[in-house]
Order: structure tokens, then sequence, then C-alpha cells
């Protein structure tokens, strides 16, 4: 009875799962492996993207027409082309009844010619007032002034351009006839704008100065720099979008006129710690992410900022330098092993 008692005693002080207790003690602790990258102060740029078309700049334009219907002749330019001042745009030759005109014009001065030649010698003699003199004179500076101003549409010419610019609303089709007072085309100084429709969420984020990234939506080689010089108040009924004005930088020739582009505004720029979106997390009390701080994760609540792409500005607890989490955080928890992927 008392060695049995012993054999208790022993077992009491020995229990049968001492030796595995041991072993648990000294069993590794769960880990995840994660991917990671450094934080980095950068410049980040928040963008907003829209679709636009670009024109000619209306205020620096200048209409060609006549005074009187033309025909037109050969046409030596297409719409969006640039030209040099002195380059030859188009033929035009007068109308019969341009011509008719022209013709009228011209005995109209001859005869004021002959007739101020005619009281001129009468008032030498004294047969003509002073009252008569002047109306002579008139008329014949009237019909100087009416030949001289058909002139040029009453005979045929060849219209060059008067600067250098744009071709723009061209309306000349060779055989035809363009009224009088209508333009033969616009030629435009070169200056360019682009109207930019943007989404009605964005106008309180774009303004005046912002700078603009346009590209040909057919030819992404072809790009330019600007910046929005308007932006408009009330919403577009057709097409539910904000009208925005960029200007186009001059020596930039590579957008034509009437093309479609794609326009990139920047509505923010500034030097911030900067992650990529996927490390940045969620729960109830805000954002956050996990830095590995030797060999463990660290969860840091941070503020978010700007946007740039894949990018996001941050604000926190956090440094550059330090190490922070891109892929595999969804499975952290604070302190616990990690290790980076290779």
């Amino acid at each position: 009875m008392i060695r049995y008692l012993a054999v208790v005693s022993l077992m009491a002080v020995f229990p049968f799962g001492h030796a595995n207790a041991a072993t648990d003690s000294e069993a590794p602790s769960v880990s995840a492996a994660v991917s990671v990258t450094r934080l980095e102060r950068t410049a980040i740029a928040e963008k907003v993207m829209a679709d636009g078309v670009v024109r000619s700049d209306s205020i620096s334009s200048r209409a060609l027409h006549f005074g009187n219907d033309v025909v037109v002749g050969a046409v030596w330019v297409h719409e969006g082309e640039t030209v040099t001042r002195g380059q030859k745009l188009f033929h035009v030759t007068p109308t019969r009844k341009t011509r008719q005109a022209y013709d009228n014009a011209t005995a109209a001065l001859h005869y004021a010619r002959s007739e101020m030649a005619r009281l001129k010698r009468l008032k030498k003699q004294g047969l003509a007032g002073n009252s008569q003199y002047e109306q002579a004179r008139n008329a014949l500076a009237s019909a100087r002034a009416n030949q001289a101003a058909l002139r040029d549409a009453g005979t045929p010419r060849t219209v060059q351009a008067p600067f250098a610019g744009v071709i723009t609303n061209l309306s000349l089709t060779p055989g035809a006839v363009l009224a009088a007072g209508t333009a033969a085309l616009k030629l435009a100084s070169g200056d360019r704008v682009a109207d930019i429709a943007l989404l009605p969420e964005h106008a309180e984020q774009v303004k005046n100065g912002d700078a603009v990234s346009l590209q040909d939506v057919f030819n992404p080689e072809a790009r330019c720099q600007g910046r929005v010089v308007t932006v408009g108040q009330d919403i577009n009924s057709t097409t539910y979008t904000i009208p925005v004005t960029a200007d186009i930088a001059r020596d930039c020739p590579s957008l034509r006129i009437g093309g479609a582009v794609a326009a990139t505004i920047y509505v923010s720029k500034e030097q911030a710690l900067t992650v990529p979106r996927a490390a940045v997390l969620d729960d109830d009390q805000g954002h956050y992410i996990y830095l590995v701080i030797k060999g463990r994760a660290s969860k840091r609540y941070v503020e978010t900022g700007i946007k740039d792409g894949e990018a996001i500005a941050i604000n926190g607890d956090v440094k550059a330098g330090q190490t922070v989490v891109v892929k595999g955080n969804y499975e952290l928890s604070d302190g616990m092993a990690v290790r980076v992927a290779q």
C-alpha cells in the first residue's frame, strides 16, 4: 500500500504530459509570407481625366471674305494646315454681276473726274460757285472709294495669307460662287485651345492655372502641355458635363485643330510619403498599414492624401525608409511574425 502511494506521488510530481509540454514551448510561432517596399518621400500629383477637342483660339483669328460675289478657282490649302505669311491660299474670279458692278464704278469715276475738271474751269471763270465745286469734289472722292472697293473683286486675284497661322472653317469649293460677306476661311494666328468636357463631380477640384497634359486619341505620340484658363459654372444640358478650356503651348505643333484629345488635369501636387494603394487597409478606426520591424508586423494608423495612379500619400507615425507590407497584409495581425517573400 505504501509502495502504491509512492508511485502515485511520483506521478503527481512528474506528470505524463511533461515531455510534450516542453516540446510545445519550443515550436515556432505562426508567421506569414509578405511582399514589401520602402516608404519614400516623393512628388505626387492628383489627376483628373477627361475628353476634349482642339480648336483655334477665336480671339486671335481673322475671317477672309469679299464685299461682292466671286467664283472660287483653285484652292491650295486644307483645313487645319499651317501656312506662312504670303503663302498662296486660293484663287477667285469675279462673277458677271460683280464685273458689271466694277465696270459701272469705273465709268462713274471717269464721269466724276471729268465733272470735277469742268467745274474747276467754270469756277476760274466765275461761272460756278463754291458749293457746286465742293459737291463735285465730294462726288469724285466717293467714286474713287467705290471703284477702289470693287477693284480686287472685279478682277481675278490670288489670295495670300496676311499672316502666319492655321487654316480653319474652310468653305471653298472650286467652281462654286462665294456670296458677298461669306467667309472663305478663317486664319488663326496659331494659338490653340482645348475644349474639355469635365464630369461634374470633379468641378470643385479643377481651377484656373492647373497643368494639363493633352494626348491625341488616335496618335498617342502626339501630345502637348497646357494650362486651364476657364472653368464653366453650368452643366451642359446635353452632355451633362462642365466646360473647361485649356490653352496649348505654342511650341508644340503636334495636336491638330479639330482633333480629339484625352486630357489629364493635374489638380494638386505635393511632396509626401507615398505607398502603393494595396498597402492601405481599413477597419472601424480608419486607414492603416503594416510596417515590418524586427521581423514582425507593426500596425500603424495613417491619414491618406492625394492619389496618383496606384500611389497614395500618407501621413502618421511613419517615416521615410521604413519597410511597409504591400502584399499579404490581409493575413496579418499586429505583432505577427512575417517572412519577406523573395
